[in-house]
């Protein structure tokens, strides 16, 4: 059985899905072809969304430390790793 389509959309990354939402819109018949199995590309899974998360965390770690020239005192943070990817890939699940 032979589907005729308007517009093939390669890759499900953060343009892919636009290009392929739109056109849906746009009243085309729509196949999106992606190789993971999780839309968002990339950026969402590997790139931007997890450098931003753990940069936050950095930042945060940062500000603890820091926190004395303002007359704060806490103690030196702790970083646990797991929860940081926990943190992370609640920031992805969100996303997507």
């Amino acid at each position: 059985m032979t589907k005729v389509r308007d517009l093939v959309v390669i890759g499900g990354g953060a343009g892919g899905l636009v290009v392929a939402s739109v056109a849906a819109q746009l009243g085309l018949e729509v196949t999106l072809v992606n190789k993971e199995e999780a839309m968002g590309g990339d950026c969402l899974h590997y790139g931007c969304v997890p450098s931003k998360a753990l940069l936050k965390s950095a930042s945060v770690a940062h500000t603890i430390r820091e926190a004395h020239r303002w007359g704060l005192n806490s103690a030196e943070p702790e970083i646990d790793m797991q929860a940081v990817n926990k943190a992370i890939k609640k920031a992805i699940d969100t996303i997507q």
